[in-house]
């Protein structure tokens, strides 16, 4: 019985970590994107 509930324990956990990865990486994305897009912009203004 308490293997049972360790299991589902778990399995929680597992699912909250693996909710919170998706949303770090979702924001890094962002980030990324917008710091990619900035440089781009910058680069365009420095070229003749």
């Amino acid at each position: 019985m308490a293997e049972q509930v360790q299991i589902e324990v778990a399995a929680c956990i597992h699912a909250e970590v693996s909710q919170r990865i998706s949303e770090m990486e979702a924001s890094f994305e962002r980030r990324f994107q917008e710091h990619m897009r900035l440089l781009s912009q910058q680069y365009s203004m420095t070229q003749p």
